[in-house]
């Protein structure tokens, strides 16, 4: 990764067009992605090439998507989930934190495992990963 981020502009770019085919901006992720399995003659999965190419094609779209979850919870959103016996709340604060016991939680999964002791899916513990959500 180093090599690519000492290569002149143009040298990057005569890269991307060589595994790419395209004249889009050269991003250094795929690109040193691309080389390392030339290099290794390993092959990419067409499910990877499909990713890759999406990613070189429209790499704001793509992180922008990355970013966020599929959930829209609403701040100021409680949410009350009983386990063994007792309950607990929760609230959403905005821009994915969440207040539990006092704290500030950046994930449901981090209070899930709070509560559990254990590592679990935040959506799946406080029951916001349903058959309708998969759709």
């Amino acid at each position: 990764m180093n090599e690519l981020k000492q290569m002149s502009p143009d040298k990057l770019r005569e890269l991307w067009r060589l595994y790419f085919q395209n004249e889009a901006r050269p991003q250094l992720r795929p690109l040193w992605y691309k080389i390392q399995c030339a290099r290794t003659g390993q092959k990419i999965e067409q499910r990877h090439l499909t990713r890759l190419n999406k990613y070189a094609a429209s790499p704001e779209l793509c992180t922008s998507r990355a970013n966020q979850t599929k959930y829209r919870i609403k701040p100021g959103t409680r949410m009350i989930k009983k386990y063994k016996g007792r309950e607990y709340t929760i609230e959403a604060l905005g821009n994915d934190t969440f207040r539990y016991n006092g704290a500030i939680y950046k994930t449901l999964s981090a209070i899930a495992m709070t509560i559990t002791g254990h590592k679990v899916s935040g959506y799946d513990f406080f029951g916001l990963y349903t058959k309708r959500s998969k759709e």
